[in-house]
């Protein structure tokens, strides 16, 4: 196991990652893409459950880990990181065909879901930082015929809360939402507490799960717009 890192001395803070992964060669590489990148350092990493539990409550910023390790699902850690009062982030990552860990995920609480064939990790995990919800758009579109078949009552959403739903599971900030829908930063707000109503959620992560779910989200071919995320 790596042992932790301490945080930068720069007056910029840097975003300190727990990387939770069992296979060595990736592990490796994903060490390297986050240790390359000036807004991120590593804080430590685990190949099991046990190695992850061990570090789980230390003062990093964010959690990547595996959905699928020797001992168990990483999906436990989330759980157990969003059964308390914490302020870290969580991104979940698996293989493309593993669609049920996705809505898994999203319900335990994970604020982004990544694929392990999807080239934009560093993306991915900036943008969960700056309070994102990124979810690879080709796991996305994988599942969403299946789910939009089956038949559920949809709920009836707004022009604007259906814009404002997209943006969401787009990672989108509340500055870039109202740039992209040409409203005041003050009004996004309001028609998030809206959508939040009508979906019978109280959070983002939640509000993209059910959106998901019930077929409400357009999945793009391309990458989510707004830019390069914060890091």
């Amino acid at each position: 196991m790596r042992p932790s890192l301490s945080s930068s001395s720069s007056t910029n803070r840097v975003a300190t990652v727990l990387l939770v992964e069992d296979e060595p060669v990736l592990l490796k590489e994903i060490v390297r893409l986050v240790d390359a990148h000036s807004g991120l350092r590593v804080h430590g990493v685990a190949t099991t459950l046990d190695e992850a539990r061990a570090q789980l409550f230390d003062a990093y910023d964010l959690l990547f880990t595996d959905k699928r390790l020797p001992d168990g699902s990483g999906i436990e850690l989330i759980r157990e990181l969003n059964s308390t009062d914490h302020q870290k982030k969580t991104l979940m990552m698996t293989v493309f065909e593993d669609e049920r860990s996705v809505l898994e995920a999203l319900h335990a609480g994970a604020d982004g879901y990544f694929v392990k064939q999807d080239p934009n990790l560093i993306d991915a995990m900036c943008a969960v930082l700056s309070d994102g919800n990124p979810i690879s758009p080709s796991v996305t579109r994988h599942f969403l015929k299946r789910l939009r078949s089956t038949g559920r009552r949809q709920v009836a959403l707004t022009n604007r809360e259906q814009e404002t739903l997209q943006a969401l599971a787009e990672g989108l900030k509340y500055h870039q939402i109202a740039d992209q829908l040409a409203v005041s930063r003050h009004t996004v707000p309001d028609y998030i507490k809206s959508l939040y109503r009508k979906l019978g959620v109280h959070d983002r992560s939640s509000a993209v799960y059910v959106g998901i779910e019930q077929g409400l989200i357009t999945v793009r071919d391309a990458q989510p717009s707004g830019g390069q995320p914060d890091c």
